[in-house]
């Protein structure tokens, strides 16, 4: 985008863009995408985990322990398909 200033993009768009465009990497989320079945204890949530008919089911942070992981496991295989689940990956490299 600051590449595009003032060809592509107007110039007091990117100005006003411009701090949150070139954050410092250290301010970046850390996550990786996984299912119910990757997951281990310990494991921080790095996003809210939604239900995919639009309710809460845990909330970003939350520290995953073994009967959260086993009923993420059912719910999974009830649905029939992944849950959106981001863990903070930094803690997992």
């Amino acid at each position: 985008m600051l590449e595009g200033r003032g060809h592509r993009y107007d110039p007091m768009v990117i100005d006003l863009l411009e701090p949150m465009l070139s954050l410092d990497e250290k301010n970046e989320i850390d996550e990786i995408k996984v299912n119910a079945a990757q997951l281990q204890q310990g494991m921080l949530l790095a996003r809210d985990l939604m239900h995919p008919d639009g309710f809460l089911l845990l909330s970003k942070h939350k520290v995953l322990v073994r009967h959260l992981i086993e009923q993420l496991v059912t719910v999974e295989k009830d649905l029939g398909r992944s849950l959106e689940i981001y863990i903070e990956y930094s803690r997992y490299k």
